[in-house]
């Protein structure tokens, strides 16, 4: 799988592309959504095929309508949060729903 995380200029939030080689939505791509923390945040139902933003092949990424909403429910409203602090709270959300962990060390 390649992971690419391009800033989406509509939403306003970074979004997370995963592809596959051969290019493609193969059954076992979906079945890698984390099921449980992705209902938590109810990210699975965003999960959707899209093109590439860059290369225009189909990939899967986790649409980023829900994101800032998210984002909102974890940070309660704190104002103190540095952009890579910001990265890191995303990361483990989005990249959560997917299989992605952030390390332990960077937590």
């Amino acid at each position: 799988l390649t992971y690419d995380i391009i800033y989406s200029p509509s939403y306003q939030v970074p979004v997370l592309y995963l592809s596959s080689e051969p290019p493609g939505c193969p059954d076992w791509l979906l079945e890698g959504v984390n099921e449980p923390a992705a209902r938590v945040m109810g990210i699975k139902e965003t999960v959707t095929l899209t093109d590439h933003p860059e290369t225009g092949r189909p990939v899967l990424f986790v649409h980023p309508c829900r994101t800032q909403e998210a984002m909102t429910d974890v940070l309660c409203a704190r104002k103190d949060v540095v952009a890579v602090e910001w990265l890191l709270i995303w990361f483990g959300i989005i990249g959560n729903a997917v299989g992605l962990y952030v390390p332990a060390e960077l937590a």
